[in-house]
This record gives C-alpha cells, sequence and structure tokens, in this order.
C-alpha cells in the first residue's frame, strides 16, 4: 500500500467490515468516502496520512465507530471531514488524536459542529490526547485558532486541561 496515492471509496459500503488493520497511508493524497457507508465499522488503527489536506466524507455514515487512533495531520487544511460529516457520532469515545493538527498556518472547520462538537461521549482521555497532539500554533507564531467541543466535553475537561491548548495557540469554546 506504501505506494498508493489515492484511495477515494475503497472500503466504501463494506457493510461486513468491523476494522481496518494498521496501513501505511504515508503516500496517500485523497481519501474522500473511503469508510463512507461501512455501517459495521467499529474500530480505526493509527493512520499516517501526512499528505492529506482533508479527509472529506472518510467516516461519514459509519455512526457505529467507537475507536479511532492517531491520526497525523501534517498537511491537513480542512478539518471538516476529520471525524463526521453531519451526523452526530455518539458511539465514538476513544480517540487516540490528531498528530500536528492545526501545523498548516491556515486551517478551516476546527470550529464547527463537523469536527469533534458530534462526539458528545469522548473520554476525558481522548479529549486531553486530542489537546496533547496539538500543533503548538503559539510558539510558531501563527494566529490563534478556535477548537469547539460539546458542553458535555467540556464538562469533562478541569481548568488545566484546557490550559494545554490554550497555550499551544487555541481557545476552546462551545
Amino acid at each position: 500500500v506504501d505506494s498508493v496515492t489515492n484511495m477515494s471509496g475503497m472500503f466504501q459500503s463494506c457493510s461486513k467490515l468491523t476494522s481496518v488493520p494498521e496501513l501505511d497511508f504515508s503516500n496517500v493524497t485523497s481519501m474522500g468516502n473511503m469508510f463512507y457507508n461501512c455501517t459495521e465499522l467499529k474500530e480505526l488503527p493509527n493512520i499516517n496520512c501526512k499528505k492529506m489536506t482533508s479527509l472529506n466524507s472518510w467516516t461519514a455514515s459509519t455512526n457505529r465507530i467507537w475507536k479511532i487512533g492517531i491520526i497525523d495531520c501534517d498537511s491537513i487544511n480542512n478539518a471538516q471531514g476529520l471525524i463526521s460529516n453531519t451526523n452526530p457520532y455518539p458511539s465514538i469515545t476513544d480517540i487516540g488524536g490528531f498528530r500536528n493538527l492545526g501545523m498548516k498556518s491556515s486551517i478551516s472547520s476546527t470550529n464547527s459542529n463537523y469536527f469533534l462538537y458530534n462526539c458528545h461521549n469522548l473520554t476525558r482521555q481522548s479529549l486531553l490526547n486530542v489537546f496533547n497532539l496539538l500543533y503548538d500554533r503559539a510558539s510558531a507564531g501563527y494566529s490563534v485558532l478556535t477548537l469547539k467541543l460539546h458542553p458535555t466535553q467540556m464538562e469533562k475537561l478541569s481548568d488545566d486541561d484546557k490550559l494545554i491548548a490554550i497555550n499551544k495557540g487555541w481557545s476552546l469554546t462551545v
């Protein structure tokens, strides 16, 4: 898989797919709709997608996912499709994080309902995983980005937890 660049729709509508093994996605530049309508998909491994700029709708209509590993986001400039498209994802409780999310000086949709907001049941540890792997925009001199969280997510966090993201140049809002 290490030489493949386009995996758009590769597993689309694989209704019996429940998990995916760890694969080398390091050269993939297109993953749109990769897991679209994989209705039984429950788990995704760590994913190296350093060359991706957007993961638009890659997990749309996969409302049984409960666990997602670490996703490398070095080139992501649109976070809308990282987790969901338009449907709530109440089943997701465990996320490894988004390594270097915000590394691009301009990034959209972290402040929308289409990023983490719809994942109401994320554990505190998952939220900390996200915060710990965010790119340190403050040290890089980039503008502050907003990360929109669901009220139930915000309730799980202490002030010290929130400072992890804030000190990296991210604001938190509900």
